[in-house]
């Protein structure tokens, strides 16, 4: 488990989540299609907690932090 700070406050994420969020935050913004479909499904997870955004133009799907 690590722990990210999110807004002031420590967000607790595992390993997988961690390094994803990592890398979406270095590489901002990340297409949906240079993920793998594991990463795709850790990248919904952190969308429903509101960590990462999920961004719709024109049929392109792109992850960014806050």
């Amino acid at each position: 488990m690590r722990f990210v700070d999110f807004k002031n406050v420590p967000i607790y994420l595992n390993n997988e989540q961690s390094e994803l969020y990592q890398y979406i935050s270095e590489n901002t913004p990340v297409q949906k299609k240079s993920l793998s479909v594991r990463q795709t499904f850790i990248v919904d997870h952190l969308v429903n907690n509101n960590i990462v955004i999920r961004k719709n133009n024109n049929g392109s799907i792109t992850y960014t932090t806050f």
